[in-house]
């Protein structure tokens, strides 16, 4: 997982370093390529100020390639940081990479909410869509490569047995034996379904969602987008009610399973920022209804 982080600084500043050990010839070819590599943001600032498309926003550039002539050096040195961080060198590396993304995570969504604020509504509802397309990746990648693999080893995770033995010691003290079960275990099948369902209920969220943001791109009110609005708020309203009683059903199950469970995580959620989503979508249905209507008799008075 910190892989995922680290990627490509890490990779940048490992690659640098053995080219720059190599030779004289390759310490040059070093310095020149780290100093292009954290460069190129503020090369980029400088292509937006020559076209004339520079916003505020932008400056960002300009601290990020500040940000990576710092990091990357760092990282190339290693031992420059040992004596200040009681870390070790890959958590150092793992928590400067972390520092990098987020500063160029942040330039991006300030570039995209400026895009978002000058553009019209068909390219809003393609801004739209290329999102949900990329939380939908997100979504998949999530549950097949992380939640997937975490509740399968839940599942055969080594917890104690029901039946427990009880064994005398030799000075007479009583001890208890604990069994391990390490085979896959049935009973765990609800809690991952639990912990599984939501996940699976939001990509059919995102679903709903791109077709109404194709519907919205192609004409406002039209029935289909009608249609698609008012299946979109009535499926948030479901979603949320499934993952409101999954929530309690999976704190029993583990309240009833809880002598055989190594791990137990309750939880209590209030969903306000769902709840509040959900209105919305709510809102604008019945705004693209009455619009709808109001065409259809401008329409007919015509």
């Amino acid at each position: 997982m910190n892989q995922i982080f680290t990627t490509p600084f890490e990779w940048i500043a490992v690659w640098l370093r053995k080219l720059s050990l190599s030779g004289n010839s390759g310490n040059c070819i070093a310095v020149i390529l780290y100093i292009i590599i954290c460069c190129l943001p503020a090369i980029a600032f400088l292509l937006l100020c020559l076209r004339k498309k520079k916003i505020r926003a932008d400056y960002l550039l300009l601290v990020c390639s500040a940000a990576l002539f710092i990091g990357i050096y760092l990282m190339i040195n290693p031992g420059l940081m040992t004596p200040y961080f009681r870390y070790s060198i890959p958590m150092i590396n793992l928590a400067i990479s972390t520092t990098l993304w987020s500063i160029f995570i942040c330039y991006i969504i300030l570039r995209v909410l400026a895009i978002i604020r000058y553009a019209n509504e068909i390219n809003l509802a393609k801004i739209a869509q290329v999102f949900i397309i990329l939380v939908m990746i997100i979504s998949i990648i999530n549950i097949c490569f992380i939640k997937l693999p975490k509740l399968w080893a839940s599942a055969n995770q080594t917890g104690p047995d029901l039946y427990s033995r009880i064994i005398s010691s030799e000075d007479g003290a009583v001890m208890l034996d604990n069994g391990s079960m390490r085979s896959f275990q049935p009973d765990r099948i609800p809690l991952l379904l639990c912990d599984l369902v939501p996940s699976l209920l939001f990509i059919w969220v995102l679903i709903a969602s791109f077709r109404l943001c194709r519907s919205l791109k192609d004409n406002h009110f039209t029935d289909q987008t009608i249609q698609d609005a008012g299946a979109l708020s009535h499926l948030c309203v479901r979603v949320l009610c499934i993952t409101a009683v999954l929530e309690v059903v999976r704190n029993i199950l583990q309240l009833l399973m809880l002598p055989s469970l190594s791990d137990t995580t309750f939880t209590v959620s209030l969903p306000i920022i769902e709840i509040l989503l959900t209105v919305t979508a709510f809102i604008l249905a019945k705004k693209f209804e009455t619009a709808h209507t109001l065409e259809e008799e401008n329409e007919a008075f015509i």
